[in-house]
């Protein structure tokens, strides 16, 4: 996959099951070029993290992304926090 730097807005973020979620994400030049098993990179800009974090791509539909995530530690819960219309690099 080509790099992108792209900001997604959040589609939906909800838990599938207690420790494991779904974020879709709105992120059109990503998505032409993503396919399922490829990593993205993600920053929450304003975030208690400082780096990037990886997660694999669960689904790309036209131009959004899935990605399926466990509550792991202080990043992933900052990213079961956010809501829908949130944004994302």
């Amino acid at each position: 996959m080509k790099k992108f730097l792209e900001m997604a807005t959040i589609v939906e973020n909800e838990a599938i099951i207690p420790e494991v979620w779904k974020m879709v994400f709105h992120a059109p030049q990503i998505a032409r070029e993503a396919r399922p098993g490829q990593f993205v990179n993600v920053h929450r800009d304003g975030g208690h993290t400082f780096l990037r974090r990886p997660f694999g791509v669960a689904d790309v539909d036209g131009d959004k992304l899935t990605l399926i995530y466990r509550l792991a530690g202080k990043g992933t819960k900052v990213l079961a926090e956010l809501k829908a219309g949130s944004f994302l690099s």
